[in-house]
């Protein structure tokens, strides 16, 4: 009758033991459902922060693109502007040097005269 009592105990306890088995497995998948949520949306944060940081370096290297576009495009109008001037001096020179040459000519054509 002992050795029948011990038995039932001991299947009791096996039973108890694999019941709690269970119950830890299923309390560690829990956890681990838990811990995959937290994980997966740490991630998505990194991924917006991550994605914010890269519109923010597309924003930073546009500005950048255009004031150097700008300021190459401005370099580019005063060299042309001066380019532009200096060979309307030439020109105004060129004619003053003909008027003076056709001054010149008339000047030698009346001295003839007289």
């Amino acid at each position: 009758a002992a050795q029948k009592a011990l038995e039932s105990i001991q299947s009791e306890l096996e039973k108890a033991l694999a019941e709690q088995k269970v119950r830890l497995l299923q309390a560690t998948a829990a956890q681990v459902a838990e811990l995959r949520a937290q994980h997966q949306e740490e991630i998505a944060e990194l991924i917006k922060e991550h994605d914010q940081a890269l519109i923010a370096n597309e924003n930073c290297l546009q500005k950048e693109f255009e004031n150097r576009l700008t300021n190459a495009l401005r370099e580019q109008a005063e060299a042309n502007h001066t380019k532009i001037v200096e060979a309307q001096k030439e020109e105004k020179r060129s004619h003053l040097r003909e008027l003076q040459k056709a001054l010149a000519e008339q000047s030698n054509n009346l001295d003839q005269v007289h």
